[in-house]
């Protein structure tokens, strides 16, 4: 049985419904099983962060951890399998 491996990658744009795109992609999907789309989009994450700040009493530098946010790349694969 040959399998599908013509996928593609796709950027992923503000606004857009993930569900919606792949919705799309499967209509035109050909095949009983494969990797239907890759999408990479960059959306706003919680993250822990270190800052340094200093002993009051000594004055040395140590590191702190924060809660903080950034914009990291999220990959989304679509596969189907039988």
């Amino acid at each position: 049985m040959r399998r599908n491996t013509s996928f593609r990658w796709f950027k992923l744009h503000k606004g857009e419904r993930k569900d919606d795109v792949m919705a799309e992609h499967l209509r035109k999907f050909r095949g009983p099983e494969g990797v239907v789309f890759i999408g990479k989009a960059q959306e706003k994450t919680p993250v822990f962060r270190t800052e340094k700040r200093k002993s009051p009493t000594t004055g040395r530098p140590y590191p702190w951890i924060v809660r903080s946010t950034a914009m990291v790349n999220h990959y989304y694969v679509y596969a189907v399998d039988r």
